[in-house]
């Protein structure tokens, strides 16, 4: 029985960074816009 980890190929590796980095994006674009903005929409954010 093999336990090792399934390894990636190249194509599932891009893949998987590209999802990964999409999801980057639309998690620190809001984050961004509230840290540039000063934080108004979140009072305890200093």
């Amino acid at each position: 029985m093999d336990t090792s980890p399934p390894s990636l190929s190249g194509p599932q590796l891009l893949a998987l960074a590209d999802a990964f980095a999409d999801h980057a994006v639309e998690t620190a674009g809001p984050l961004t816009a509230e840290i540039l903005s000063g934080g108004r929409s979140n009072p305890t954010f200093t």
